[in-house]
């Protein structure tokens, strides 16, 4: 299990601690301008760069900001840059006042107390951090899946199973979350289930963005995609994103007749989903 919870954290880059004083107050357009410019470098995409923004938060706010939105955003790009020490004097900052109006962001700084303490092996102690994260938004499922982690690491493989399960239920395409799951169902002697866990962790690996734009990446994409179709038609993201393709290389009466078994699936949809799964099935309707 050591090894599995090595890799479902990812790879950190330290920066030096070093003293950073305060800004000046009142310089009100250079805190805006580091906020914007540090949620597109947390955001996830391949020009994320973590310790870009932690150098430019600092500048603009110091280690402890006033605003919610700021000690989060310095919390997170603490976190991913190997900061413990940063990541958690910007949760205090957090906690002092709260964000009444993101219920997530609170959610994601409970989650964020939680690593801390099992990136330092104390995952009994992590688990009431991430209950309280559920509290806040209960359908949370970086919370369940870090829930699940927390129990496996504790010699509790049937109830990691669950919360895994749960989460999956709200993002079924959660990477981490099929991984740790085929691992637990090994555990408990479930080889059938654990191989199918595997195929999903392996699929959805081969369908994830990447920057490879090669044929024989794109076949490969293609590919995955249509095999989670069928295996995990629950991931709607990723049925719209066949269906792009599908348009895209010519297959339009293919892509309409499968969007339009989607839409009568009665499966929950945002407002964007269903007016995306719409017009591919116009696109092939006799004008």
């Amino acid at each position: 299990m050591r090894r599995a919870r090595r890799l479902l954290l990812p790879s950190l880059l330290a920066l030096p601690l070093v003293a950073c004083d305060p800004p000046p107050a009142g310089d009100a357009a250079a805190r805006a301008a580091a906020l914007a410019q540090a949620r597109d470098l947390l955001a996830t995409s391949a020009k994320a760069d973590p310790p870009k923004a932690l150098e430019l938060l600092l500048a603009a706010w110091g280690p402890a900001p006033e605003s919610p939105e700021a000690a989060l955003l310095l919390a997170r790009a603490a976190f991913r840059s190997g900061q413990a020490d940063r990541c958690t004097t910007a949760l205090d900052a957090y906690f002092v006042a709260p964000a009444d109006d993101h219920r997530e962001w609170t959610a994601e700084a409970w989650v964020l107390r939680g690593w801390l303490l099992e990136r330092d092996g104390r995952f009994a102690e992590a688990l009431p951090h991430y209950a309280k994260a559920l509290e806040v938004v209960p359908q949370y499922a970086w919370a369940l899946f870090r829930t699940g982690n927390a129990l496996a690491e504790s010699g509790d493989p049937k109830g990691a199973l669950a919360s895994v399960d749960r989460a999956l239920t709200e993002r079924p395409a959660l990477l981490e979350a099929h991984f740790l799951r085929a691992h637990l169902l090994r555990q408990l002697g479930r080889a059938e289930e654990a191989e199918k866990a595997t195929q999903l962790h392996r699929l959805l690996n081969q369908a994830g963005d990447n920057s490879a734009t090669t044929r024989e990446a794109m076949q490969q994409k293609f590919a995955a995609l249509e095999q989670l179709e069928t295996l995990l038609p629950q991931w709607i993201d990723g049925r719209l994103t066949l269906a792009r393709l599908r348009m895209k290389v010519g297959l339009k009466t293919l892509a309409a007749e499968r969007a339009a078994a989607l839409l009568r699936e009665g499966r929950p949809l945002t407002p964007e989903q269903r007016a995306e799964l719409q017009k591919v099935v116009e696109e092939e309707r006799p004008r």
